[in-house]
């Protein structure tokens, strides 16, 4: 009997015993900090009704920490909400901060 191939990438399964005897089941990845950055940015790229192109995620293990700019507060948590969703990605902190712009409406940047 040998060992079944795995998958690249593929999570793994880890137990965590909490306090009070509870025990959890929870995902790991292989995945470099740097896949995980690649990512997020594809995800968020994708997305619609978002302008990511001002949205740069840097991993820190398995949180990811959004930085850079969005115009509104609803773009801003479309963004965490995807990079949540991103596998290897376990917790997600946003310093996304907002331009109150909208695509293509010049008039409505800061001075």
């Amino acid at each position: 009997m040998g060992k079944e191939p795995v998958e690249p990438n593929a999570p793994s399964l880890v137990l965590l015993s909490r306090p009070g005897g509870a025990t959890i089941m929870t995902a790991t990845t292989d995945k470099t900090e740097a896949q995980l950055e690649d990512d997020v940015a594809a995800r968020l790229a994708s997305l619609p009704d978002v302008d990511a192109s001002e949205i740069r995620p840097r991993a820190e293990g398995t949180k990811v920490i959004l930085e850079g700019s969005v115009d509104t507060v609803f773009s801003a948590r479309k963004a965490v909400l995807c990079a949540e969703a991103v596998d290897g990605v376990h917790d997600v902190e946003s310093h996304l901060k907002l331009t109150g712009r909208k695509d293509g409406d010049p008039s409505a940047t800061s001075h």
